[in-house]
C-alpha cells in the first residue's frame, strides 16, 4: 500500500512538474521566445499585418512610459523593450527575464482587449517597445 502510494505521489510530481515546465498557453511563453517573441505553438509562424492591435506609449513624469496594448479580443501577449536600461514594475503580468529587454507576458488566458503597463528606467535612454498578440492557438501578431 504504502509502495502504491508512492509510485503515485511521484507519477504526480512528474506530471506537476513537466507542467509548470512546458510554458503551456494559458501561462504564456518562456524566455525561449525572447529575441523573436514568438510563442511556441508547433511550429505556426506569425500572420500578416497587425490584425487591428495597436501598441501606444504615453510618457510620464521621471522618465516612465506606460505602455499599452489593445485591439479585438485577444488570449496572451509578450511586451518587450528594447535599447535602454529598465523594468516592468509592480504589474499583474509574469515577468519572461529576458536579457534582450524588460519584457512582460500573460498571466491568465482569459480574454482581454487592452493591457497596460508601466516601463520605468534604470538609466538614461527611451526604449522601443514590441508586442506580440496571441489571438488564440494558431493566430497571433507582431505589433510595434
Amino acid at each position: 500500500m504504502k509502495l502504491l502510494l508512492l509510485a503515485g505521489t511521484l507519477a504526480l510530481c512528474a506530471f506537476l512538474a513537466d507542467a509548470i515546465s512546458s510554458g503551456d498557453f494559458s501561462t504564456g511563453q518562456k524566455s525561449s521566445a525572447c529575441s523573436s517573441l514568438k510563442p511556441g505553438h508547433g511550429g505556426i509562424d506569425f500572420k500578416t499585418g497587425n490584425g487591428g492591435f495597436t501598441l501606444e506609449e504615453e510618457f510620464l513624469p521621471g522618465g516612465k512610459i506606460k505602455v499599452t496594448l489593445s485591439g479585438p479580443d485577444f488570449k496572451g501577449f509578450i511586451i518587450q523593450a528594447v535599447g535602454a536600461d529598465g523594468a516592468f514594475l509592480n504589474t499583474p503580468f509574469n515577468d519572461v527575464g529576458c536579457t534582450q529587454g524588460a519584457t512582460i507576458r500573460h498571466a491568465n488566458s482569459g480574454l482581454k482587449n487592452s493591457v497596460s503597463a508601466i516601463w520605468t528606467p534604470s538609466a538614461g535612454g527611451t526604449p522601443t517597445f514590441k508586442a506580440t498578440v496571441v489571438v488564440n492557438w494558431t493566430t497571433f501578431y507582431k505589433v510595434a
